[in-house]
């Protein structure tokens, strides 16, 4: 069973290593909006395809689950809104670093965490890191989207396993990934920004394809994981994947880093680092 959590987990982290690439390499240069109208749409194909297949059509899920899987959509969206957005101002490897905020925000606001010296020790260290990074001119919009893409995503995902338990991952899927269509369309529509629904999907780049693919399957690799291990156990991988992530987003992009960045990023993840392994004391 040991075996099978880390090849799993190592599986989870992989497939959202390889999402955040591919976000960053072919959203930023495009309205996010769009581009989260155009992922849902072929998102929800998949979702149907695999509610389909699976045979869980046929299990309507209770409506009492609706409400939970609503605020889950919408913090989704919020998250990955909040990444397009925050890498349009900052490196990835400065996302991914704020992004490991949730593991704090996870352990004291999901978990309930004792409040303790260390935990305190550990909040400083990570508000000096963000400060640090929002020092930058440059950097502060960025900042501002990738905290509230923090949020959304570590309040969003804890969301998601509700559902996924209660009605399954096939149909958690098809209501979150309608939810986040109509909401695009909806947010287009306010925005009075002209587009064709017919047009539009037919210009749905390969890479959009990827990506809504791969969000798929992360549900589907979440939705096993959620029935035979707790979500906070995926921690301790995610920190020790964490450096091979920066490692591999420096290779790809080769973005530069400035020295008060590195500083700022190191004062998060020791934030980090002291909050979940203090977290008993």
């Amino acid at each position: 069973m040991l075996i099978q959590f880390y090849e799993l987990s190592g599986f989870v982290f992989i497939i959202f290593i390889l999402l955040e690439v591919l976000i960053r390499r072919y959203s930023v240069q495009t309205n996010t909006i769009l581009f989260l109208y155009k992922r849902s749409v072929l998102t929800l194909v998949f979702a149907f395809a695999w509610l389909m297949a699976s045979g869980t059509y046929r299990e309507y899920p209770h409506a009492s689950h609706l409400i939970k899987v609503f605020e889950c959509a919408i913090l989704m969206a919020l998250g990955l809104i909040g990444f397009i957005e925050a890498n349009k101002y900052l490196s990835l490897a400065n996302v991914l670093t704020i992004q490991m905020l949730g593991i704090s925000i996870r352990l004291l606001f999901i978990e309930n965490q004792q409040f303790n010296m260390f935990v305190f020790l550990s909040l400083i260290l990570s508000a000096i890191g963000i400060l640090i990074h929002f020092s930058l001119p440059e950097n502060r919009i960025g900042v501002f989207w990738a905290v509230l893409s923090t949020l959304g995503w570590t309040f969003g995902y804890q969301s998601l396993f509700i559902p996924l338990k209660a009605i399954g991952a096939p149909w958690s899927l098809v209501f979150v990934e309608t939810i986040i269509f109509i909401l695009s369309v909806l947010i287009l529509f306010f925005r009075k920004q002209a587009f064709h629904i017919t047009n539009t999907i037919a210009d749905i780049e390969a890479s959009t394809v990827i990506i809504a693919l791969l969000s798929t399957i992360s549900v589907l690799v979440l939705a096993y994981g959620a029935k035979f291990f707790p979500m906070d156990s995926l921690t301790p991988v995610y920190l020790c994947i964490y450096p091979i992530s920066i490692i591999v987003v420096r290779v790809i992009f080769n973005e530069i880093i400035l020295t008060k960045e590195w500083i700022g990023n190191g004062l998060i993840v020791t934030g980090v680092f002291c909050a979940y392994i203090f977290r008993n004391f």
